[in-house]
């Protein structure tokens, strides 16, 4: 019955559509992001006279407060300004590992000093990461100018992350209106089962089935394949390791890295955890979409709610006084390097939002929208078989 559903899919143009909208809105997106390296050397500019400026404060000051704050702010422009090399790539010095070797001591020297915690870049467990950060690059002969990891950049920034807010509920909004709505209106197998009595179950969990397949497994395999592709052209550094999954804790208010939770993983594995987790993320977005279809039956009403609450979702993001509600929707945990960067929890000062906490709201949402479809489903059936009997 699954083969029958892929079958169908495949004969009204279903699957071909999804991925000519998907290579489009990758292609587009790509365009727009291979422009950025130029865009950002302005911002690096900044950033460089910016450490300038904050560096002649820090060595005049006396005040050890000040003192503290201002290798904050250092730490933190630092942090920006490593990762916009690593994206544009950084002209290679000829005396780049004397001048690393120099920054690495001067990390170590803070980091001895260190007397307690006061932020998020001034504590110790920052200066772990980074010392290790700076000594990898060193043991392993990676200058500054060939740092950047572009296809990581591309594929996780954009095809699993800034797609999936938008793109891909628009394409599971498409694939679901246009599966059960469909027959319902046009007197299909769906109309039939609501209106005699048959193997709805079997078939709605066919057809539920089938759809991740189409859906969440076209876009899974064209990331994969755009991924290497993208590999070829760029040659990326797949063994630089990333710092993943710090442990925060809630210090008078201001959101402390716990020392030594931080954890590194080469790239390769990362790949693979992301995928795992943006098939959950998908997963999850279908299975809302196809409850919203259960609930509409007619195409119409399908892509106008699904539309509704997709918007609806972008609004409690990005609204200020709303935004409290945006961690408890699926929608809002679509960026993958931004959930295992715990970036939730720096931004709300919550640590109930550490990760797995997306993936609990994933399964949540995704067990609680199935069986709610199947039973709205089922009702509608026993209802229309006795209307039809009598």
């Amino acid at each position: 019955m699954i083969k029958w559903e892929i079958l169908k899919a495949i004969k009204r143009k279903i699957i071909r559509n999804i991925a000519l909208i998907f290579i489009f809105s990758t292609f587009l997106a790509w365009l727009i992001t291979s422009s950025l390296p130029q865009v950002f050397k302005e911002e690096i500019r900044l950033r460089e006279e910016k450490i300038k400026e904050i560096s002649l404060k820090l060595d005049k000051t006396e005040d050890e407060n000040e003192k503290m704050f201002l290798k904050s702010q250092l730490n933190e422009l630092e942090s920006e300004l490593l990762a916009l090399y690593e994206f544009t790539g950084k002209e290679k010095e000829t005396n780049w590992k004397e001048e690393t070797k120099a920054y690495l001591k001067k990390l170590e020297e803070e980091y001895k000093h260190l007397k307690r915690d006061y932020s998020a870049t001034l504590s110790r467990e920052h200066y772990r990461v980074s010392i290790a950060s700076y000594k990898y690059y060193l043991e392993h002969n990676i200058p500054p100018g060939e740092r950047k990891n572009i296809p990581f950049i591309l594929i996780l920034g954009i095809l699993i992350g800034n797609l999936g807010n938008i793109v891909f509920p628009l394409l599971f909004t498409y694939l679901n209106s246009e599966s059960l709505p469909f027959e319902k209106e046009n007197k299909g197998l769906i109309w039939i089962l609501q209106t005699k009595n048959g193997r709805s179950l079997k078939y709605l969990i066919s057809k539920y089935l089938a759809g991740i397949i189409i859906g969440p497994g076209i876009c899974l395999l064209l990331e994969a394949i755009s991924m290497l592709g993208l590999s070829f052209i760029y040659k990326t550094h797949w063994d630089i390791p990333l710092y993943i999954l710090t442990q925060y804790a809630n210090i008078n208010n201001e959101v402390i890295p716990i020392y030594g939770t931080t954890l590194a993983i080469p790239t390769k594995t990362f790949i693979i955890y992301a995928f795992l987790y943006h098939f959950l993320y998908l997963i999850t977005i279908y299975t809302v979409f196809y409850l919203i279809t259960i609930i509409s039956q007619t195409p119409s009403k399908s892509y106008f709610f699904s539309l509704l609450i997709l918007i609806l979702s972008i609004v409690i993001e990005t609204t200020d006084k709303a935004k409290k509600f945006s961690p408890w929707l699926p929608f809002s945990h679509y960026d993958v390097i931004e959930t295992f960067k715990n970036t939730l929890v720096t931004q709300t000062k919550n640590t109930l939002f550490h990760f797995p906490f997306s993936i609990w709201i994933f399964f949540i949402w995704s067990i609680f929208s199935l069986i709610l479809a199947l039973f709205i489903f089922l009702r509608k059936i026993q209802k229309n078989w006795s209307i039809t009997k009598e």
